[in-house]
């Protein structure tokens, strides 16, 4: 009998945010949550994630991680920025293709916070779902692993038709694939910023 999908979420201590929960951040600590919950890797083996999310988000991500695990969608690795291998750094992260949300920092080129610095933004398999960045290239290291080419399909990359899309903007997320300048691993909650 196949395991049914495990999935958690518990209240975030200061001392576990060192790094991206920082002074003029524009969310309570009391409304961010810890969320855990299976997923599958590249190699196809059961892991468990982990993401800093807004609290008003849990029963939104708990039905979109779930369609992840029902598709056996790969995730590379799901780990809070703030651990010690990557010390709140978003580039970091990415480069390591781990999957993240809350991050206080703000949207680069400007002053403005970035969804992230709400809970409310998640970022999934960066390298596989590259950024196209202002001046032109593409990353993290998307370029080198020619993930810039999205007629060819790959495990672990995001597409309009795909289930887990779907189950994204369903609860309400926009989809960075789908602007201008894409992004394909950003999701972020449409609407106002909650605090």
């Amino acid at each position: 009998m196949a395991k049914s999908f495990a999935y958690q979420s518990s209240t975030v201590r200061r001392e576990e945010l060192p790094f991206t929960y920082t002074p003029g951040c524009p969310v309570s600590l009391d409304n961010l949550a810890k969320i855990e919950f299976d997923h599958f890797d590249f190699t196809g083996r059961l892991r468990t994630g982990s993401l800093i999310v807004h609290a008003s988000i849990i029963s939104k991500m708990r039905n979109v991680l779930g369609v992840f695990y029902e598709e056996r969608f790969p995730i590379h690795t799901a780990i809070p920025i703030d651990e010690s291998s990557f010390q709140g750094d978003d580039e970091r992260s990415m480069e390591a293709n781990n999957s993240s949300a809350f991050n206080f920092r703000k949207i680069a080129g400007t002053d403005r916070p970035s969804n992230h610095s709400y809970g409310t933004a998640i970022d999934i398999n960066p390298i596989q779902n590259p950024y196209h960045y202002v001046d032109g290239h593409w990353g993290p290291l998307a370029e080198d692993a020619d993930y810039t080419d999205r007629s060819i399909r790959r495990p672990g990359m995001f597409f309009p038709d795909l289930p887990v899309v779907k189950a994204f903007l369903q609860e309400g997320f926009d989809w960075g694939g789908l602007w201008e300048r894409a992004d394909f691993h950003h999701f972020e909650l449409k609407g106002r910023h909650p605090a």
